[in-house]
């Protein structure tokens, strides 16, 4: 059992620090009161946790030997507070992905040359996607664009925006108007607005069942206000002839495509 109180003090020791830096950097504040009363209280949790696994004797709140432990346990918990904070603010690794030749644009068919470029684009990111958002919205407006859309109709066609929204794909979702309109996919771009006014003025309903389980994403499917832009997305594709807008945009602008430059914006 001490062991088990040991493991547990220091997994939640770790844990205080990450989370007192992910919902410091969400907050824009170091020094907000939840924050630091809620880490403040973690903290005492784990300190009686790991000192009640070492000591034969249990340690009691509010005793002045108590007191002196958490003392070096926030002496501690500075520094790796102080690499956690350095570790998430690293710039995201710019990551050389492999080439598109002009020839390979210009000797592939209008339907397939968007999921050409896409599958270039997603070997420019880490296998792990860590720092997607980054790395994605630093691209030139081309790349943004062609990236973002294929990645929303790969999401909707295999489980509907409710899908979109509910994967990491949903990070992006502010942006997809704006991608819709660089192509010139304009009804396409006022769909997704009105699917993220949607999503916004219905989160609490849409992610009440997203726990991260297979069991909450099916239950995130019944009564989903969201449904109803599904068949309307497929639609637009079809009236837009979404394959050859992106097509000829590639086309237009295919040294945005064929750069070795993939970091930087035009």
């Amino acid at each position: 059992m001490k062991y088990i109180k040991i493991i547990l003090g220091l997994l939640l020791f770790i844990s205080a620090s990450t989370e007192y830096v992910e919902a410091s950097l969400q907050l824009g504040n170091f020094f907000s009161g939840g924050v630091i009363i809620g880490i403040s209280v973690l903290l005492c949790i784990s300190v009686w946790l790991f000192k009640s696994g070492l000591k034969k004797n249990e340690v009691k709140f509010l005793s002045l030997k108590f007191l002196k432990y958490y003392i070096s346990a926030y002496l501690v918990f500075i520094p790796i507070t102080i690499v956690n904070l350095y570790l998430k603010t690293l710039p995201p690794m710019v990551i050389e992905g492999e080439d598109l030749l002009q020839s390979q644009i210009d000797s592939t068919s209008n339907e397939d040359l968007s999921y050409l470029v896409y599958d270039n684009l997603l070997s420019n990111l880490p296998n792990d996607y860590r720092g997607e958002y980054e790395i994605v919205s630093n691209w030139n407006e081309p790349r943004k664009a062609i990236y973002l859309i294929n990645l929303l109709e790969s999401e909707v066609n295999n489980g509907g925006f409710n899908q979109f929204y509910y994967n990491s794909s949903g990070q992006f979702y502010k942006l997809m108007p704006d991608a819709f309109q660089t192509i010139n996919a304009l009804e396409l771009a006022k769909l997704t607005e009105q699917a993220n006014q949607i999503y916004e003025s219905n989160y609490k309903e849409v992610t009440e069942h997203q726990g991260g389980t297979l069991e909450g994403f099916s239950k995130s499917y019944k009564d989903n206000p969201l449904e109803t832009f599904d068949s309307q997305f497929y639609e637009l594709v079809e009236k837009e002839r979404l394959s050859e807008l992106k097509a000829q945009f590639i086309r237009k602008n295919s040294i945005d495509f064929i750069t070795k430059t993939h970091a930087n914006k035009s």
